[in-house]
């Protein structure tokens, strides 16, 4: 994939749009809290960026290898809490992140708020590259940003079967 013609995050117009971000956050949780936040951290940029453009901002990620299945322990609820204190504005979380719970978590979200959806993987189809799953989330925002980090593949970036409904965009 040519990164190169993938369009920046500021040559979009996003004022007041709702926007998917896949973002790296596979942070070490320690007592039900983040350990290590850098990897939110890292994110900084491109969400600060997305907020002060009054932007909805709806985040998926995934932690650890929970292997389709729902393991409390691989929870994002946590990054959840971080997420908010990090960026001083409501984070709602979606126990699920497809159906309705996601749906209705992204729909009470406010423009310049965040909405994180559960664990990505808690979903086989996620690593799979299953065509379904993805364009649940896809079909809920105007632009999908990816927040480029060395952890990813291509696979994982963006997988060749997910149908892209929107046009994918590079953050900072």
């Amino acid at each position: 994939m040519n990164f190169d013609k993938i369009k920046k995050i500021q040559d979009m117009d996003l004022k007041d749009k709702k926007v998917l971000v896949r973002v790296d956050y596979n942070v070490p949780l320690k007592d039900g809290k983040v350990d290590n936040n850098k990897r939110i951290v890292a994110t900084e940029k491109t969400i600060k960026h997305l907020l002060a453009n009054n932007c909805r901002v709806v985040l998926i990620a995934h932690l650890g290898r929970p292997k389709g299945q729902v393991c409390p322990e691989f929870s994002l609820a946590p990054v959840a809490e971080e997420v908010e204190k990090l960026f001083g504005v409501p984070v709602h979380f979606a126990k699920d992140c497809i159906g309705a719970e996601a749906d209705k978590v992204v729909a009470e979200t406010k423009n310049g708020e965040i909405a994180l959806l559960e664990n990505l993987r808690f979903h086989p189809e996620e690593e799979r590259t299953t065509p379904n799953l993805p364009s649940n989330w896809l079909n809920t925002a105007k632009f999908l940003f990816k927040k480029p980090s060395a952890p990813y593949t291509v696979p994982t970036l963006l997988p060749v079967p997910w149908p892209i409904t929107c046009p994918a965009v590079r953050g900072f």
